[in-house]
C-alpha cells in the first residue's frame, strides 16, 4: 500500500512523517526533529526551508547528492500544499478508476477551490522542479526507491489541475525557494513586482492556460509516465503507478 509512504497535509500527521524523516533524508534527519510540536503550516514551511538552506545546500553535499536530496525535498513540500493521498483517491473515485495502492475509503477534495489558492501554485512549482531534477539525475541515482514516489507526487498535482480544466501554466524558473516556502510572510516575502516567482504566486495575476510561454501539463504527465515505466523493472510499484497515472490522464487530459 502506498499509503504507508504518503501522508495527509494535516500538520500533526505531517509532523509524524517528518519524525521518521530518515526514510527520505538518512544523513540529515536530525534537523527535522525540531518540527515536533509544530501545529501550523507556517512552522512546517520554516522547518522545510531550514532543511534546504542549511543541510541540502550545504557545501558538504556533492552536486549529485544535492540533486537527489532536492528532489526528495520537493516531494515532501507538495504535501502541505496539496493532500496527495486524498486527491488521488478523490480522482479515482470520481472517474471510477480501480486502484489497489491507496485506501479505498471515500475521499473528497475541493479541487475548484484549491486552484484559486497560492498552495496550488506552490505545488505546481514543486512538481515542476521534481520533473526537471529527474532529468538531471544520474542513472544510478534514478534507481533509488524514493524516485517513484516523487514522480507520483508530481503527477498527482498535474492530474488534479487538469481535472479542473487547467492544462498549462507559465511556470517561472525558481532560484530562491525561500519565497515559495513563505508566500504569506510579509517580512520574508515582500512582493517584488519584477520577480517572476512573486508574480506567479500573486492571486491577482492569471497564470493558468496562457497562450504564451505556457508549459503543458499533459506533456509533463507523459514525461512522468515514461520515467515511472523506466523504473518498473527495478521497482514493481512503479508499474502500478504508471498505469494509474495513464488511466487518469485518459479521463482528465
Amino acid at each position: 500500500m502506498v499509503e504507508r509512504l504518503t501522508w495527509s497535509c494535516h500538520p500533526s500527521r505531517f509532523v509524524l512523517f517528518l519524525r521518521d524523516c530518515s526514510l527520505w533524508f538518512p544523513t540529515i534527519a536530525k534537523p527535522a526533529v525540531s518540527l515536533l510540536g509544530a501545529q501550523d503550516h507556517a512552522a512546517i514551511s520554516g522547518a522545510l526551508w531550514r532543511l534546504l538552506d542549511t543541510q541540502i545546500n550545504s557545501p558538504a553535499q556533492s552536486k549529485e547528492e544535492k540533486l537527489d536530496l532536492s528532489l526528495r525535498w520537493h516531494a515532501i513540500c507538495i504535501e502541505p500544499c496539496m493532500d496527495s493521498n486524498s486527491t488521488i483517491r478523490h480522482l479515482c473515485q470520481m472517474h471510477s478508476v480501480e486502484q489497489d495502492m491507496y485506501s479505498k475509503s471515500p475521499a473528497f477534495v475541493d479541487i475548484a477551490a484549491l486552484t484559486t489558492t497560492s498552495d496550488a501554485r506552490r505545488a505546481v512549482l514543486h512538481a515542476s522542479a521534481i520533473l526537471k531534477l529527474s532529468m538531471e539525475l544520474s542513472l544510478g541515482r534514478m534507481q533509488s526507491i524514493h524516485i517513484p514516489f516523487a514522480m507520483m507526487s508530481a503527477s498527482i498535482v498535474f492530474l488534479a489541475l487538469q481535472s479542473h480544466g487547467i492544462t498549462s501554466a507559465a511556470i517561472p524558473a525558481v532560484s530562491d525557494w525561500k519565497r515559495v516556502c513563505f508566500p504569506h510572510d510579509p517580512v520574508v516575502s515582500i512582493c517584488d513586482s519584477t520577480s517572476q516567482v512573486d508574480q506567479f504566486l500573486n492571486h491577482s495575476r492569471q497564470v493558468w492556460n496562457l497562450t504564451n510561454n505556457a508549459r503543458s501539463f499533459y506533456h509533463n504527465l507523459n514525461t512522468l509516465q515514461a520515467v515511472l515505466e523506466s523504473l518498473a523493472n527495478t521497482w514493481g510499484i512503479a508499474r502500478g503507478m504508471q498505469k494509474l497515472v495513464k488511466s487518469l490522464t485518459g479521463f482528465v487530459g
